[in-house]
């Protein structure tokens, strides 16, 4: 299979490593216009060597070389600045390429409004966005258990809460040459952390959004031109039974130490995670706490996620875990509107 890049930043490089160990014959091509990131291994540390040849990648500099050199691209990776991501989005759809996009798909409403008509015409392109912590499995698990099952009853409230500092993304560059630091670039901490609105939509799949209040802005002194702290409460009602249930999600660029946690409280018990240290803790009918422990290596998400990228376009059964661009067109149109 032919497998196109846009951009080669710690997450192309990552999403690369992943693909040719699963697809080992594959032919790597890349558009690269700016080749500032270094050659990098999975925990985003500097190698020495070229990442061309390091994996026998054909970089190009205009698309046009793939037609004039008869290249029948199989699918793409979209891993650019997340401003970049509607129009090369719509260069691959135009010509029937399936696409896996990163988060977010749009940065702003008007973009958004644009890939969502293009998409609605090509109904059969297989297109997915890269939301893999619908992978991890203490998300799988309390999707299961609370919101699927109920074995908590009645939700009352979810709070999430997500923080870490943003100078410690990526350890090769400074913060202040991110993309998650630029506005023009599509960064800030919504856009940025957009993950927790996706497993929040994932976790109240059965609900309907009624009403919601949001407060983002900068707070901090650091060297960026948008949001490093949101807050968001949001009202939802069960589409079945009619009830009521709050959640809260907090995102943050300047928390040291990182943090990443969920609570979950309900009629009868309540759930706690902690995603940076795979642990949860439940306590129901006011009994002995349950802990659980989950092993698993955080990569493990991203190659699962290509895995299912790859039975889509093979036609293979799957179970639908990721959303494709309509799918997320609400989660990615809320986030749009609570940014600064």
């Amino acid at each position: 299979m032919n497998f196109l890049f846009f951009g080669l930043g710690s997450i192309g490089q990552r999403h690369l490593r992943n693909l040719i160990k699963i697809e080992k014959k594959s032919k790597i091509y890349a558009y690269r216009k700016k080749y500032s990131t270094p050659l990098l291994d999975h925990r985003n540390k500097v190698l020495k060597g070229n990442l061309e040849k390091k994996y026998n990648i054909t970089s190009i500099k205009k698309l046009e070389f793939l037609k004039k050199n008869f290249i029948k691209i199989d699918a793409a990776f979209i891993c650019n600045p997340s401003s970049m991501h509607v129009s090369t989005a719509e260069w691959c759809i135009k010509r029937n390429i399936p696409i896996f996009v990163e988060k977010p798909v749009a940065t702003n409403i008007k973009d958004l409004k644009k890939i969502k008509r293009l998409i609605k015409s090509k109904k059969n392109l297989v297109n997915v966005v890269g939301y893999q912590l619908r992978f991890n499995p203490l998300i799988q698990f309390i999707k299961k258990y609370c919101f699927d099952r109920e074995h908590l009853g009645k939700i009352y409230n979810c709070e999430i809460y997500h923080g870490e500092h943003v100078d410690n993304f990526h350890t090769y560059e400074s913060y202040k040459v991110s993309y998650a630091s630029k506005k023009k670039l599509g960064g800030g901490v919504v856009l940025t952390q957009i993950h927790e609105l996706d497993y929040l939509n994932y976790f109240f799949s059965k609900y309907k959004l009624v009403d919601y209040k949001y407060i983002s802005q900068k707070i901090s002194n650091l060297k960026m031109n948008v949001e490093d702290n949101n807050m968001s409460i949001f009202k939802f009602k069960s589409k079945l039974k009619k009830n009521i249930s709050f959640a809260k999600v907090t995102c943050s660029y300047i928390q040291v130490p990182k943090m990443r946690t969920i609570f979950i409280s309900c009629k009868l018990g309540s759930l706690y995670a902690d995603l940076n240290n795979l642990k949860i803790k439940i306590l129901k009918n006011n009994r002995k706490e349950i802990i659980k422990k989950f092993n698993f290596n955080k990569n493990e998400m991203f190659v699962n996620e290509i895995k299912h990228f790859l039975n889509l376009i093979k036609k293979k059964k799957t179970k639908k875990i990721l959303p494709n661009i309509l799918d997320d067109n609400f989660v990615n149109s809320l986030a749009n509107k609570i940014k600064i």
